[in-house]
């Protein structure tokens, strides 16, 4: 029960971040460069022992409702669905081969730092390749794509690397 309370929690809290504080900080003409998608932690996030199709339907109605907020048309939604088809893979590729238990939460206390930054790496890395490729949708901007998903993928790691810290003491 505890476990469906925190991510309600976190699926409220990531919402709110991105819409009522991370949308509304003005970076000027850096502004394109320096705009973290910090919601996409909802996904990442999200319990190893999860189904498939429920984590496919989270990923959809989270980013459906950040979709109605920001006006993005499905962006958001088909980005998190994306994350959503891609981690059970990233998992496994980094996951520890002994001493893994998957009932615990995905965070660097039970990952270790070092797979926790690779694990939160890949994610954003897959999510924002998306968001920008679907955004542009056009081969011929593919180092705008590149640029964006490297800058704001490093924005974004870094605001997750601070709620890892402030949530999971060690």
């Amino acid at each position: 029960m505890v476990i469906y309370i925190q991510n309600t929690i976190r699926f409220i809290l990531a919402l709110l971040v991105q819409v009522l504080i991370i949308n509304q900080v003005d970076f000027g003409t850096a502004s394109p460069y320096i705009y973290p998608l910090f919601y996409v932690i909802f996904v990442a996030l999200l319990p190893l022992s999860i189904p498939a199709f429920a984590l496919m339907a989270l990923a959809f109605f989270h980013g459906i409702v950040l979709d109605i907020f920001m006006t993005t048309g499905g962006l958001h939604a088909s980005s998190l669905v994306m994350v959503a088809l891609a981690r059970p893979y990233i998992l496994k590729a980094i996951a520890p081969r002994e001493d893994f238990d998957p009932s615990k939460p995905i965070s660097s206390k039970h990952l270790g730092l070092r797979r926790f930054l690779i694990y939160i790496s890949l994610i954003v890395l897959v999510h924002h390749f998306w968001f920008f490729a679907v955004e542009f949708f056009r081969f011929s901007e593919l180092h705008i794509i590149l640029w964006k998903t490297i800058s704001n993928g490093f924005f974004t790691l870094i605001l997750i690397v601070i709620y890892d810290t402030l949530t999971y003491k060690k």
